[in-house]
């Protein structure tokens, strides 16, 4: 495929280059001739079939293409669904703009180049995420009319890189706070998957276990199963609520923080008092699970005596972390 080449360059195959400091390739007409297109690289090649050419239905009907963002350049004149006449256009979904000659054009061909080269760059600007601009001579400000392109020059103004760096910022902050979210949850499912209270089937009865021990009896491995989740819960909590025995009316019920963690009901007592069976199963199951392990390791008095140094070191980490 022919290519358009600055004068005294040696034929190549298609490549970026760049304007405004933006990264591009260059597709032109046949009819867009070599001193146009000095310093660039272009891709020749026939794209525009209506005059004039509705840039912004064109664009929305190109795919996406790898690379440095397109930049089609035409003499046919543009028009939009909004404008009945524009120098130049851009889609970022598609990431392509189209520009045209068409309106460009004077007796001095650099002045002509140097216009088009405006209106390229004020594209790509678009397709690099900046917005129009007020400030004279800035890339962004919008031109009404080739005088205008005159005026322009290829570098957005301070406002504008302010403007653009809001929206980064942005979703970096969005991204910290869903980094620092996603974390939480890691970590929360990490402790929550403790289990040492587990359960097994025994016929249609149901067995908890405790580090190899059983510890209860019930009526079904349903009952069990909500028991095993709710006291593994607690467990994985530096300061679980205490546990107790509570009845209401007929029920019996042992409770952690106002919670039902298993009712009575569920629970084979082997034919001890249930008041009193709950009441001591509480007991002895709460210190377990304050202390994190069983009196005889030692276990409590360490856990206990040393909760509120652990959880004054998880404030301190949660607090640097979050203000990062």
């Amino acid at each position: 495929m022919d290519r358009i080449l600055a004068p005294g360059s040696k034929p190549a195959s298609p490549s970026e280059c760049e304007l405004a400091g933006i990264r591009c390739r260059i597709v032109a007409e046949p009819d867009i001739g070599p001193a146009l297109a000095a310093g660039w690289q272009a891709e020749v090649r026939e794209f525009a079939v209506d005059s004039p050419l509705l840039a912004d239905v064109w664009l929305a009907g190109l795919s996406p293409a790898g690379g440095a963002p397109r930049v089609f350049v035409t003499r046919k004149p543009l028009a939009t669904a909004r404008c009945a006449a524009v120098f130049g256009y851009a889609r970022r979904r598609a990431r392509a703009a189209v520009a045209s000659l068409a309106g460009l054009e004077s007796d001095d061909a650099e002045q002509t180049r140097r216009r088009l080269e405006a209106v390229i760059a004020h594209e790509l600007g678009h397709l690099a995420g900046y917005g129009h601009c007020r400030t004279p001579g800035c890339l962004m400000r919008p031109a009404e009319t080739a005088a205008d392109l005159d005026l322009r020059r290829l570098d957005v103004c301070p406002a504008c890189r302010r403007r653009c760096a809001w929206p980064l910022a942005a979703a970096l902050l969005a991204f910290c706070l869903a980094a620092s979210l996603l974390l939480d949850t890691a970590i929360e499912r990490v402790r929550n998957r403790t289990e040492v209270f587990r359960w097994r089937a025994d016929g249609a009865a149901a067995v908890l276990v405790l580090e190899d021990n059983e510890v209860l009896r019930l009526r079904s491995p349903a009952a069990a199963a909500r028991a095993a989740e709710a006291l593994n819960g607690l467990y994985a909590s530096m300061t679980p609520p205490r546990l107790e025995a509570v009845r209401t009316g007929a029920s019996l019920c042992i409770l952690a923080g106002g919670r039902e963690v298993l009712a009575m009901d569920d629970v084979e007592t082997g034919g001890a008092a249930p008041d009193e069976f709950a009441r001591r199963w509480a007991a002895r199951t709460d210190a377990f699970l304050q202390g994190k392990g069983p009196q005889e390791r030692g276990c409590p008095a360490c856990h206990v005596a040393r909760r509120g140094e652990v959880l004054d070191a998880m404030i301190r980490r949660s607090h640097w972390w979050r203000s990062r």
